[in-house]
């Protein structure tokens, strides 16, 4: 263990030193940069692999260099030896009565675990989900050397179109997560429950008692994962007649019902699943999905409403329309809820303002703020591609100008919603993918408004006094960094 800890290092250190060197060669040299990090992050494997699937689904790391067949990384991984006999006879003492065959060669292998085939003693096909044990034992030291190579490469610049040291930061929490197997055989159990009824999904079932601490047993679902079809289409196949072929399946209609569902499960369900990447999706016979892998699991937004509200502007995005206002303003509402009850108290009990008056202000000065940078190419992508979150975040709201607090569970749901859609995007060229986000959209959204939106739970509404302390030091935090916008959104009544 101790030569195999002393290889990565020294991989690592080189690495480091040529991203060093291109990084300050100049901006055109970003591509190789990203090309080598992914090389060597799929030779290094184990949690190496876990953090490049991340990258991977990010449009701007791939941009400029990658082919599909990089989408391989979510398939092509390395094989452990594991003594599974040992492991079992450990974990389930009479595993030899409760199985009827175990094939000691997995047939599918991920960055965290590798997946046996069985059959239990009721002729019930099953699979085995073992944990890594090299994983487990390097965890600590890996995630030291991982972040080590975030910092001293300087990758986290704002030139690049991706924050890969936000990205670690995420990534971090989902290491913990994917590794924590009760925790993960309780989603799975949640997940099957709530899918029982639903003619689209098919979720497996979890054998609890045969589960633990490293090994999680689940029946066999069969079908081909999103990852396989991002490998075919590397190899010059046609995503459509492949999964035609293969199971007589419309991938378009599929991937709208993976979009709609996991959608519509953060307006109406509990937990959405919140690792939804090319290996853990599903697609079998008759245009039904499967969904595998619950490690990480995302809890449903405070604020239901305004989470649907922010759905309906990506709806504008993709049918043409999208306003700069309206969407901040749902955006503020959704990541944001205490400013935003704030905002409508203090706008009550200060006259001459309207209720909304701020909230209005806020969105005239974010048009002004998109309308301003609209022709920076980099600004106008952004557009192109419908990344809208980045385009608040980099443009309009550069530096956090209007004070906004993110909500950690609403980024986690978003992130979750956001990774969907960039798994149906990576699938097809823009013009086949677009319909595809947008029927999503628009079914999730028109499901929720028949009266299917769950009722959240909306904090208590602030005190008055309370309300204007918050709001008096907000604006003063805004004079202080930005005093234009102070201007443009306070309009007549900042005396």
């Amino acid at each position: 263990m101790k030569r195999k800890t002393e290889s990565r290092l020294k991989i690592l250190v080189g690495l480091s030193w040529q991203l060093l060197r291109l990084q300050l060669s100049g901006h055109q040299r970003r591509e190789q940069g990203n090309r080598l990090l992914f090389d060597t992050f799929q030779n290094l494997g184990g949690i190496y692999v876990k953090f490049l699937q991340i990258l991977v689904l990010d449009a701007g790391f791939l941009k400029g260099w990658a082919s599909p067949a990089e989408y391989n990384v979510f398939e092509s991984v390395d094989y452990e030896d594991i003594d599974l006999p040992a492991l079992l006879k450990s974990d389930i003492p009479d595993y030899e009565q409760r199985f009827l065959t175990i094939d000691l060669q997995p047939f599918a292998a991920g960055s965290f675990a590798q997946v046996y085939r069985g059959r239990l003693r009721d002729n019930t096909e099953v699979v085995l989900k073992v944990l890594r044990p090299s994983l487990v034992q390097n965890l600590q030291h890996d995630l030291r050397l991982l972040s080590w190579i975030v910092r001293l490469t300087g990758l986290m610049s704002k030139r690049r179109p991706f924050n890969i040291r936000e990205l670690y930061k995420q990534f971090r929490g989902t290491v913990r997560e994917e590794t924590n197997y009760p925790r993960e055989i309780k989603n799975a159990v949640w997940f099957y429950n709530y899918f029982q009824d639903n003619d689209d999904v098919v979720i497996p079932k979890t054998y609890e008692d045969l589960s633990g601490e490293r090994i999680i047993v689940q029946e066999l679902i069969g079908g081909i994962s999103l990852a396989e079809v991002f490998k075919a289409q590397g190899e010059g196949e046609e995503p459509s007649l492949y999964v035609y072929e293969k199971l007589g399946s419309n991938i378009w209609t599929q991937l709208e019902i993976f979009g709609t569902e996991l959608l519509l499960g953060i307006l109406t369900a509990d937990l959405i699943i919140g690792d939804p990447h090319p290996g853990n999706i599903k697609l079998l016979p008759e245009n039904k999905i499967g969904l595998i892998d619950f490690g990480i699991a995302a809890a449903a937004p405070v604020n239901r409403q305004a989470f649907l509200n922010l759905l309906k502007e990506y709806e504008k995005v993709y049918a043409g329309t999208f306003d700069a206002g309206t969407f901040t303003v749902a955006a503020l509402q959704f990541f944001d809820e205490e400013l935003t009850q704030v905002l409508d108290v203090a706008g009550q009990v200060l006259t001459p303002w309207e209720p909304r008056f701020l909230l209005r202000k806020i969105g005239d000065a974010a048009r002004k703020a998109l309308e301003d940078v609209k022709l920076n190419p980099q600004v106008a992508d952004l557009l192109d591609q419908k990344t809208i979150m980045r385009l608040f975040n980099q443009s309009i709201n550069d530096q956090n100008r209007f004070g906004v607090t993110i909500d950690l569970k609403a980024a986690d749901m978003l992130k979750s919603a956001g990774t969907c859609i960039k798994v149906i995007r990576s699938i097809g060229t823009y013009e086949q993918t677009s319909p595809v986000v947008y029927h999503g959209l628009r079914r999730a959204i028109s499901i929720a408004e028949s009266g299917k939106l769950q009722t959240s739970h909306i904090s208590p509404t602030p005190r008055p006094e309370y309300a204007l302390e918050f709001l008096s030091s907000w604006l003063a935090s805004i004079a202080d960094s930005d005093p234009f916008l102070y201007k443009q959104i306070t309009g007549t009544i900042n005396s």
